[in-house]
């Protein structure tokens, strides 16, 4: 089962929506509302979540912490079918060759745009790539692990 991370500015009913998918989700303000960024990457680490968030200051920091951080832009923050796409990264990313724990994904209102690091021998270098939605494909039914 995979694991996520609300960030507190992300809406609570986004984390009711992901567990009916099949998530294990837990929302910063469960207990810990107002902790720190530095607080939030770490417990993100410390279980091995999948950090969703709003927050700017993620984007900023995205390659700082060895977290997967999966950033929603102010525009798409309340976009329909914001957690089927949330799904769709989460379960697809690794068809595209891209390890989601060394990536910063930021969903914008029509695509993803992914910034990833991508090792070639000893050399390390952040690529970029783009998924637009029309590749997303609704599901039906909840997902079984």
């Amino acid at each position: 089962m995979k694991k996520l991370l609300l960030d507190e500015n992300v809406a609570i009913k986004i984390k009711g929506e992901l567990i009916q998918l099949g998530y294990d989700v837990f929302h910063i303000n469960d207990d810990k509302k107002g902790i720190p960024d530095e607080e939030v990457f770490k417990k993100a680490l410390e279980e091995q979540r999948i950090l969703i968030t709003g927050d700017d200051d993620f984007k900023a920091s995205k390659f700082k912490y060895k977290t997967a951080i999966i950033w929603i832009t102010p525009k798409s923050r309340f976009c329909e079918g914001i957690v089927e796409k949330i799904d769709w990264i989460i379960e697809n990313i690794n068809k595209y060759n891209i390890d989601i724990n060394k990536a910063f994904i930021s969903v914008r209102s029509d695509k993803f745009h992914i910034e990833y690091i991508k090792k070639n021998g000893i050399f390390s270098k952040i690529t970029e790539k783009e998924i637009e939605f029309t590749r997303i494909k609704k599901k039906t039914k909840n997902k079984k692990n």
